[in-house]
Order: structure tokens, then C-alpha cells, then sequence
């Protein structure tokens, strides 16, 4: 896989030289679910994730969510799930990080479940 072939399907360069990249660190076994599942806590998980080029907060907790399936995963700078609260709680405008941790607080240990 070339940059070129992810350029076509309208990725970066960037975005698709991540991709390539993290590919890459999945077919030598650098990152693999066994791995996600031996750190010892949640925020050890995402710490190792982030420290991969091109995976940042938004996407450790998406992987997290759905690879572990970890209850606690929160991607909240997650602009869908801004919109999505602004929708459901009829706001007229996003909600802010701080507003958003506030309601969460009632989702404490669900908080995967209750972005979904």
C-alpha cells in the first residue's frame, strides 16, 4: 500500500501515511488487542495507543470502545457527540467540554455506552 493509493480515496497525504504506517505496527504484532488488553488500566491503554503517530485522544477512545470494549471510554472532544447533545438536550449551541463532563457524571462508568 502507497500514499497514492489512500490519496484516491480522498485521505491526505498525511492521514494516509498514518494509516500506512499504523498497518505497519499491526502486521509486525507492535500493536495488537492482547497488547490493549495486558496495559494495566484504561488510561495506560490510551497512553499506548496515543503514543503511535497520527492516533490521538478521539481515536485511542474510539479503539478503546470498540477493540476492548471498555464501558469507560469517552471520546469527549468528539464533534459528534457535541452535535449529538446539542440535539438530544435541545441546546442552541454545542455544549462545552466542561458542560459535558458535567453530564456525564450521571453515565460514570458507562460513558461508551452512553455515547453510542
Amino acid at each position: 500500500m502507497q500514499v497514492d493509493d489512500l490519496r484516491s480515496l480522498q485521505f491526505t497525504a498525511r492521514k494516509s501515511e498514518y494509516i500506512i504506517n499504523i498497518a505497519k505496527i499491526m502486521t509486525n504484532g507492535q500493536l495488537t488487542k492482547e497488547k490493549l488488553l495486558q496495559q494495566e488500566d484504561f488510561l495506560e491503554s490510551k497512553n499506548f495507543l496515543m503514543s503511535i503517530r497520527g492516533v490521538g485522544a478521539r481515536t485511542a477512545d474510539y479503539v478503546l470502545m470498540k477493540c476492548i470494549q471498555d464501558p469507560t471510554s469517552f471520546p469527549i472532544a468528539d464533534v459528534g457527540l457535541h452535535n449529538a447533545l446539542k440535539n438530544q438536550l435541545a441546546l442552541n449551541r454545542k455544549p462545552t467540554v466542561e458542560e459535558i463532563k458535567n453530564i456525564s457524571t450521571h453515565w460514570k462508568e458507562w460513558e461508551a455506552y452512553a455515547t453510542f
